[in-house]
């Protein structure tokens, strides 16, 4: 018993009061305890080591921030345009208020709005399933995949790199995840996650609509970011025809060569 002990015993949340395991919360620097939804109102992205050197004081200040964003989405934000999620229950997924040069995440219970200007970059990201894994869990079609890997393209349209032919390479089977990602510069915040398809393992004309919806909101957002902020064009975080980082390339190769494909 002494050695589980630790893991069992109760521990008190530090905002809420509320009781938390070790195994459902988020220990802070100073040894305190923060539950599981407390710690998603500081931030739904941040990672158990980054709590960890987290002070009291700086997840009150995380929730305070977080609160001011919801209450700015719900007071004072009037959608110019509404994307949908390109497939399965097609919920709303971006709102973008142009008169305040606002965006929302509108696909969370809260949604929370941010500056145009805090975007910093952007990423599609599939997320597959490893055929090299030795575990066969998780696969619903029976297929030895288990463990999931990243892969994330710097931008997604106007590359001479990277075009739309290359995603048919990827196996429609193998994909779990297809997010869009922007980079934030936010305080306790790193990046939003945008679901392009409402459920897991999307198909392949899943995957397209996906791929087409991304296609869209990047070229809305760039043309909006460049009629908001003239002078820095060349900054624009949604600018599509930024140079591919090399490691996306690899990463590319590196995928279809686990998933069978040819590149």
């Amino acid at each position: 018993m002494g050695l589980f002990s630790g893991i069992f015993k109760p521990f008190t949340c530090r905002v809420c009061g509320a009781k938390v395991g070790a195994v459902s919360g988020f220990r802070l620097k100073d040894g305190s305890w923060l539950c599981t939804d407390c710690g998603n109102k500081c931030s739904p992205d941040l990672k158990e080591s980054e709590y960890a050197r987290m002070t009291i004081e700086n997840v009150q200040e995380a929730i305070s921030l977080h609160q001011q964003r919801v209450d700015w989405y719900r007071t004072d934000f009037t959608p110019t345009v509404i994307f949908r999620q390109a497939s399965g229950a097609e919920e709303d997924l971006l709102a973008v208020d142009e008169q305040h040069g606002l965006w929302a995440n509108v696909n969370r219970e809260e949604p929370e709005a941010f500056p145009i200007s805090a975007v910093k970059k952007h990423a599609l990201i599939f997320k597959t399933r490893d055929e090299d894994s030795n575990s066969s869990s998780g696969s619903s079609s029976g297929a030895p995949w288990g463990g999931l890997v990243d892969f994330a393209v710097k931008t997604v349209v106007g590359s001479p790199e990277l075009t739309r032919a290359d995603f048919p390479r990827i196996p429609s089977e193998s994909v779990r995840e297809m997010n869009l990602w922007f980079y934030v510069d936010v305080p306790y915040m790193r990046r939003v996650k945008l679901p392009l398809t409402g459920h897991t393992y999307p198909n392949r004309l899943e995957i397209e609509a996906g791929y087409v919806r991304a296609e869209e909101i990047l070229v809305y957002l760039e043309d909006l970011y460049n009629r908001m902020y003239p002078d820095d064009v060349a900054n624009n975080p949604f600018d599509q025809r930024s140079i591919i980082e090399s490691n996306a390339i690899e990463g590319l190769n590196r995928l279809t060569e686990l998933l069978g494909g040819k590149r």
